[in-house]
């Protein structure tokens, strides 16, 4: 299992999300993506696009404004159902 960094401080949805996208198609099957934000609309777009995608996302505030958001890779092309 692979643990890929990808920083998104500063900058603004939707960037994060499509940044987050194109590395989960690199990534392989129980690899994860942890996305570092200071932005909270972020942590939330990650939220409900991990509900459109049925995609395992877990967000916590690691430090005051500071969220990371972990992305569980379940399907071999990295965007897939959940188990």
């Amino acid at each position: 299992m692979a643990e890929k960094f990808l920083a998104a401080w500063g900058e603004m949805c939707p960037l994060p999300l499509l940044k987050a996208e194109r590395e989960l198609g690199n990534l392989k099957a129980g690899d994860l993506l942890v996305i570092e934000t200071d932005h909270s609309c972020t942590a939330r777009t990650f939220e409900n696009w991990s509900l459109k995608h049925k995609v395992n996302v877990e967000v916590e505030e690691v430090e005051c404004g500071v969220w990371q958001i972990r992305i569980s890779v379940p399907g071999t092309n990295g965007i897939g159902p959940i188990g």
